[in-house]
This record gives structure tokens, C-alpha cells and sequence, in this order.
């Protein structure tokens, strides 16, 4: 039979195997030196560094009106029927006042639409009943609390219902015009 030889191995190979796992040994992370550039200041290393060269942020929706520092002013109101699902600055037209309106939840076609279809198909038709994003958005006065508007998830055209709107002018009373029109002459 034949007989089966090893092969010849290799003596010009400096082949080492690598070492074991715990053989190794860590090694110190290198550190580089920073790239300067003359133009710009180097960046701070540590967090409390950097806290400290930055400005201190302003909040950004109350704005000051007319110069006067007033807080819970806003510059722009959002006009009732443009409001949607979150709070907005509005001018009130039962206070005459402009603040931020607070939002409620309130039951309405989207809800039933969703609870009536998962009736159907699971027979879950409470679920849509406790999640907030198939309710409708009723929009209050932050300052009075009367209800502004309502905007509804089944996208009523032309944006939110509006409630309430701006009074007119009242006409003048009876009595002013028969006192006004006394000191007149008739032909």
C-alpha cells in the first residue's frame, strides 16, 4: 500500500501564530494631538467647559410687545379657524385677551368611525375611545376658558369649527338717538 507522507514544511516562513485571547495584554489608548487651526479657537475638551462658552438660551414663543417685557405675550395670534391639533396663541373674542389655548379631547366621527369598523373586525370597538389621536381637538381660552373651536380629525374643509366669534359693534340705543337728534331742527 502506499504510504502517506506529511508534507515538507517550510523553513523560510516566519509564520507565529497569533496569541491567545488571554494572552493579550491592553494596550493605552493613543492619543492624537488636536489639529490647530489659527483662525479658530480650539474646541473645549470637557462638557463643563462647554456649558460655559455657550450663550444661555431665551425661550422662544413669548415675545415682548412693543418693547416692554410682558410675560405670556405672543407677537402673532392665530387666526380660530386655522387651528389644528396643538395649542396656539389666539386672540380671545369674548376677554379681548391674546394667550396660549388649551386643548381638549372630545369624542366625535373619526372616534365612532374607528370604533364601529374595530367592532366589526375584533370586536375591540372601545379601543378608539381611550387613544387621543382619534378624538377631536376642542380649543379653549387660557384666560376665560370658553370653548374657541374644534377641530376635527374627519378634516372639516376650511381648518377648525369656530364657536365663538367677535361681537360687532352694539347699534346705538333708542335713547342716544332721541338725544342726538333733539338738538336738530326739522323742516
Amino acid at each position: 500500500m502506499t504510504d502517506y507522507k506529511t508534507p515538507p514544511t517550510n523553513t523560510t516562513n516566519n509564520y507565529v501564530p497569533p496569541p491567545a485571547f488571554s494572552e493579550i495584554q491592553p494596550q493605552p489608548a493613543q492619543q492624537y494631538p488636536a489639529p490647530t487651526n489659527p483662525e479658530k479657537p480650539p474646541l473645549p475638551q470637557t462638557d463643563s467647559q462647554y456649558q460655559q462658552t455657550q450663550p444661555p438660551q431665551q425661550p422662544q414663543q413669548p415675545v415682548a410687545g412693543g418693547g416692554a417685557a410682558a410675560a405670556g405675550t405672543y407677537a402673532q395670534a392665530t387666526p380660530l379657524a386655522a387651528l389644528t391639533r396643538s395649542p396656539a396663541p389666539v386672540d380671545c373674542p369674548v376677554c379681548g385677551k391674546r394667550g396660549l389655548s388649551v386643548v381638549t379631547y372630545e369624542t366625535g366621527n373619526t372616534t365612532h368611525l374607528a370604533a364601529l369598523l374595530l367592532c366589526i373586525v375584533a370586536c375591540l370597538g372601545c379601543i378608539p375611545y381611550l387613544i387621543t389621536g382619534l378624538k377631536d381637538v376642542a380649543h379653549s381660552c387660557g384666560n376665560c376658558g370658553t370653548m374657541l373651536a374644534i377641530w376635527h380629525r374627519s378634516g372639516t374643509p376650511g381648518g377648525a369649527e369656530v364657536l365663538v366669534y367677535a361681537q360687532a359693534p352694539a347699534p346705538p340705543v333708542a335713547a342716544e338717538l332721541g338725544a342726538q337728534t333733539a338738538g336738530v331742527k326739522q323742516n
